[in-house]
């Protein structure tokens, strides 16, 4: 099977860089803070629930007929700004989050085809594909994870509704048929379909996930629900 991986909706070989096998991936670590009290042996160990990112590393070369302009238009490539889809070729269920920490070496691109390592630091989490679709919602979504999912919720209607979430309410006011108004659950952040702020048409106290399973969600008054659920593993 060849190797490669998919950055940022590209495949690594459509900009010339060929990988030398598969790509190393870190496992997830938890984030654990060490306590010592004197006068007992060993240390305390507190687990806070999350986990540090991980390192993906592939060990890569030019294909020898790259001129200059396109190795430098890989490396900008890998080194645009902030976090983005990486699948790799061995797991296309899955993707990550991440960035490149280190890019196309200098000598690289003088022209020597030496081999080099692409670094990459990720989110811990390991997003399935399948969770980034958009569902309508029929009363029931399942979580075929064993972790909790932060998903965006998308709400359609007009006038007034509400949105229960198993235990959960969201509360609608003044929906209108021409926008959506759009609820991230990871960022916290709620917008309309035009990135406009829409914290004055939607309200809500407790935090609102999809556990593992079965999750119910209810629907009253004029509107439409769909959701991009985000299932995620460790």
């Amino acid at each position: 099977m060849d190797n490669y991986f998919i950055f940022d909706g590209k495949r690594s070989y459509s900009m010339g860089i060929e990988l030398q096998g598969p790509v190393s991936v870190s496992g997830a670590t938890p984030n654990v803070t060490e306590y010592r009290i004197p006068g007992r042996n060993g240390k305390l160990h507190e687990w806070d629930g999350t986990y540090a990112d991980r390192r993906i590393s592939a060990s890569c070369y030019m294909l020898s007929h790259m001129a200059p302009k396109e190795i430098r238009a890989a490396s900008e490539w890998l080194l645009g700004s902030g976090y983005r889809k990486l699948v790799l070729s061995h797991d296309e269920e899955h993707f990550y989050l991440a960035k490149a920490v280190s890019g196309i070496p200098e000598n690289v691109r003088l022209g020597l085809l030496n081999p080099f390592y692409i670094e990459f630091s990720a989110k811990p989490q390991k997003f399935l594909l399948s969770g980034e679709r958009e569902v309508s919602v029929d009363k029931t979504i399942y979580n075929p994870t064993a972790r909790n999912a932060r998903p965006i919720i998308k709400i359609r209607g007009s006038g007034d509704a509400t949105v229960t979430v198993n235990t959960a309410k969201i509360t609608c006011k003044g929906l209108t048929s021409i926008e959506t108004v759009i609820l991230d659950m990871e960022t916290g952040n709620t917008t309309t379909s035009a990135w406009l702020n829409a914290n004055d048409k939607v309200y809500y106290e407790e935090e609102i996930v999809l556990f593992p399973g079965i999750n119910n969600i209810m629907v009253s008054g004029n509107a439409a629900v769909t959701v991009i659920p985000r299932w995620f593993e460790i």
